[in-house]
């Protein structure tokens, strides 16, 4: 019961509809990649 239940439901998330981003999504992955930046500018030693 398990395995045939398990195989005709797909479990990756990427085929359960098509994604559209936001403006808030938009926004919070820029600030997440700009706060990576000036983090690694901060605690990486200058050459």
């Amino acid at each position: 019961m398990i395995v045939i239940i398990s195989l005709t439901a797909d479990y990756l998330p990427s085929s359960w509809a098509l994604f559209i981003s936001t403006r808030g999504t938009e926004s919070l992955l820029i600030g997440s990649l700009g706060l990576f930046i000036v983090l690694l500018f901060l605690f990486c030693p200058n050459p």
